[in-house]
């Protein structure tokens, strides 16, 4: 998926804003000999308002502005919206 999907489904579905992408220094690598999967570190850095064809992995994690009223509309906690 690339990061502009996923912005406009946030803003269209749940109204929320994407504000970056917080991803791993060195993401899993396939080690094809061995058939196994290692990581190097488990550092992150944020990616602050990525280009629109930003291509996301599956370690990503999204940074969102969530606003606290959302939170109590409907019964619903924050722990749902995180999801």
């Amino acid at each position: 998926m690339v990061y502009v999907n996923l912005v406009r489904s946030c803003l269209r579905t749940y109204g929320l804003l994407c504000l970056g992408v917080y991803r791993l220094l060195d993401h899993d690598v396939v080690d094809k000999e061995v058939k196994s999967t290692r990581t190097f570190t488990r550092k992150r850095y944020v990616i602050t308002h990525p280009p629109a064809k930003f291509q996301l992995i599956d370690t990503d994690k999204v940074l969102i502005l969530v606003l606290i009223t959302y939170c109590f509309e409907g019964n619903r906690s924050l722990r749902d919206i995180m999801v």
